[in-house]
């Protein structure tokens, strides 16, 4: 059979925009995918930074 390719573009509040695709023999399925994809994308890029100066033990 042949696969349907979608893609999907997010645009955050800053204006920046990120880009998912999908790829799957359902339309929606690809379409989901894509949307997944994008969403992944924007959620990676605004991570707060991991404090690395910390200690399980009291000082």
């Amino acid at each position: 059979g042949s696969n349907a390719v979608s893609y999907v573009g997010i645009t955050a509040l800053d204006g920046t925009v990120y880009w998912g695709c999908g790829v799957d023999m359902d339309i929606m399925t690809s379409s989901v995918k894509a949307l997944f994809s994008a969403v992944n994308k924007m959620t990676e890029s605004v991570k707060l930074p991991i404090e690395l100066d910390f200690s399980l033990t009291n000082k």
